[in-house]
């Protein structure tokens, strides 16, 4: 997607998944089933329920790591003055 970051967002959901068929994976903080999941709720959110939104920026491929950082830097800095 090439468009502005800021204008893509849209409503969604946070789904609430039962425990009983994931494991936790290798890596940290991130949990896996080998199995189908039936969701036992869905929770709507939007745009505003996201605090960050603001500083959400797109990622570019192939990119250094100080490029991304300048990017990043500058869309705080961005984000600190518009508010």
């Amino acid at each position: 997607m090439r468009a502005d970051p800021r204008a893509v967002w849209t409503g969604g959901a946070v789904y609430v998944l039962p425990r009983t068929t994931f494991e936790p994976s290798d890596v940290a903080a991130e949990w896996i089933s080998f199995a189908p999941v039936v969701p036992l709720g869905a929770v709507p959110v939007a745009r505003g329920d996201f605090p960050f939104a603001r500083r959400v920026f797109r990622f570019e491929h192939p990119e250094s790591d100080w490029r991304r950082l300048g990017r990043l830097v500058a869309n705080g800095v961005a984000d600190a003055f518009s508010r």
